[in-house]
């Protein structure tokens, strides 16, 4: 296994986290560097178990933004609904996911284009007068 110390090096050199609901969230808190943090966390769940509230709560007490999408059908995800089923939960938690990643793609975009706003905004009201898309070309 990984060592504490080195899960907590590796969640804190991670913007942008993307992972399925489980004990490995238990880093989050490790993310948030400063009070202008712009870390990001998304959370996916299988069809019948969602707990967005659960790691989500920790990453927003953390100074993260935290979304999910959950898995209604092997081929189609939500983001705006969530449904749990105590009855489900242990069958949905050993279900290997296979999804469609079009719909994790259009998320992760958007993530990385909220992430960026942010830290343009942090650097131009800090002491520094950076603009990140200039820099890249874009």
């Amino acid at each position: 296994g990984v060592s504490f110390w080195d899960q907590i090096a590796y969640f804190s050199n991670v913007d942008i986290l993307i992972s399925p609901h489980g004990a490995q969230l238990t880093g989050i808190p490790f993310m948030a560097q400063s009070p202008t943090s712009c870390g990001a966390v998304m959370e996916i769940f299988p069809a019948g178990y969602c707990l967005p509230w659960y790691f989500g709560s920790l990453a927003l007490r953390s100074g993260l933004n935290h979304s999910y999408l959950a898995l209604e059908s092997p081929h189609e995800y939500s983001d705006t609904s969530c449904h749990v089923t105590d009855r489900l939960r242990g069958v949905a938690r050993g279900v290997k996911l296979c999804p469609n990643l079009a719909p994790i793609v259009y998320a992760v975009q958007n993530m990385v284009q909220q992430w960026k706003n942010c830290c343009c905004k942090s650097f131009s009201h800090g002491r520094h007068n950076y603009n990140y898309n200039n820099s890249t070309g874009q």
